[in-house]
């Protein structure tokens, strides 16, 4: 991992310890009377964040991305992490919130449609996804803002990176109120669904419109028609299945635009530590359906905390008519309607029509970034918020959603045609 440059941290106008050279000290203790008799703790090194263990367990919620064994495990295999930044506030002993958070080399590509015209790379604080923990009202997300603040005007990093906040959370609204408008930048609300899990597949059926079943038993029975026995589908969730699974799921992901993107799952050494680390945990288990033993189609994700949220799916776009991704996601479902430990299935981020059919419960999320001063973070906002209007024009000028979406899928076509040259 690469070592920490940043000199110092500032909370609440009290300087704090690190030792000279830039490397961090032992947990620094500050004690805060200005926020409500806190006491702040930050942890800057893997020893230190095991110190704070027994607090961050105790507030651990449902969030795997915010378990310490996931957490570190990121930090450890993902080049772009220098190190840990967790803070913990404390009142008379007990652990009241924390930040989970990173201080990483982070790429901001910016797009006009799916091409990237620009793309700095900046010293950023991650929160990452579900990183608030505690009961968070609004005093205390005003807390949390100002300590990422805080930390931009000691030099910790360039830009803080709330990645997919809850719109209308109240750590959305101080992060989007709170700094003058050239420090801070959003990227656009997107859709997140999620499923309540019956009892039965049966009564999941019985919970969708009567086009939706009639459509899903139709796409079935034709597929398991014209395949028959040669239609398998394969479970893979203990280790020695690793390479077979890498191979198999990269062979399917390598023709998605996802994978021209950089978002497909793929053998990478962070995916596979998550992947080792999910399967000892008993989190982790991917599907894989076969059409005469060639792989076609995938989805996988991890179960935690009652929750199951998926990764990227991804199926061969040849058979796009046979809709073998449903095929498969609807035996996932049934699986975890089985399942008594998972009640909800999260399908991540972003909106899609399988989503709206097979979904639930949505709500919109948005990704915020607040600059430091420093001439060279405020330059980059400025252009990314320029670029941000120019594509933001663009799509209001191709007349609405529908000629929107036909634009998206022949840039994803496109994409997905030079996965296949691969």
């Amino acid at each position: 991992m690469l070592p920490d440059t940043a000199g110092h941290l500032r909370l609440a106008g009290d300087h704090v310890g690190v030792e000279s050279g830039g490397k961090p000290g032992p947990v620094t203790v500050v004690n805060a009377p200005e926020r409500a008799g806190y006491t702040v703790r930050v942890a800057r090194s893997e020893r230190e964040l095991e110190e704070l263990r027994p607090a961050w367990l105790e507030l651990q919620g449902s969030f795997v991305t915010t378990d310490p064994d996931y957490y570190l495990t990121v930090v450890r295999a993902d080049p772009r992490i220098r190190r840990p930044h967790v803070v913990l506030f404390e009142r008379e002993g007990r652990p009241e919130l924390m930040i989970v958070g990173r201080i990483e080399d982070l790429p901001l590509p910016c797009r006009l449609g799916y091409k990237v015209v620009y793309k700095p790379t900046v010293r950023a604080l991650t929160v990452v996804y579900g990183g608030f923990l505690g009961r968070v009202g609004e005093e205390e997300a005003r807390l949390l803002v100002d300590e990422l603040l805080a930390a931009l005007a000691g030099g910790e990093a360039e830009v803080a990176h709330l990645p997919s906040l809850r719109a209308g959370s109240h750590q959305y609204q101080h992060a989007t109120r709170k700094p003058a408008r050239w420090l801070r930048h959003t990227l656009g609300e997107k859709q997140h669904w999620r499923l309540h899990l019956p009892e039965s597949t049966e009564e999941f059926m019985r919970s969708r419109s009567p086009r939706t079943r009639e459509g899903l038993r139709r796409q079935a029975r034709r597929l398991e028609r014209e395949y028959g026995e040669k239609l398998t589908i394969r479970l893979f969730r203990d280790r020695d299945q690793l390479d077979r699974l890498f191979a198999d799921a990269e062979r399917v992901a390598g023709m998605t635009y996802q994978w021209q993107l950089g978002v497909a799952f793929r053998d990478t050494p962070l995916q596979r530590s998550l992947t080792e680390l999910g399967i000892d945990k008993g989190w982790f288990r991917a599907y894989l359906l076969y059409l005469e033993d060639r792989p076609v189609a995938f989805w996988h994700g991890l179960g935690y905390a009652g929750i199951f949220r998926t990764g990227v799916p991804a199926y061969d776009p040849s058979l796009a008519t046979l809709n073998v991704g449903t095929y498969v996601l609807i035996r996932l479902i049934a699986d975890l309607c089985a399942d008594d430990s998972i009640t909800e299935l999260d399908y991540g981020f972003g909106d899609a029509e399988y989503k709206r059919r097979l979904g639930e419960e949505h709500w919109l999320e948005d990704t915020v970034l607040l600059f430091a001063s420093s001439p060279r973070a405020v330059g980059i906002n400025l252009v990314v918020k320029g670029l941000s209007v120019i594509d933001g024009l663009a799509r209001r000028l191709l007349g609405g959603r529908e000629l929107t979406g036909r634009v998206k899928r022949a840039w994803r076509r496109r994409l997905a045609a030079t996965g296949e040259k691969r």
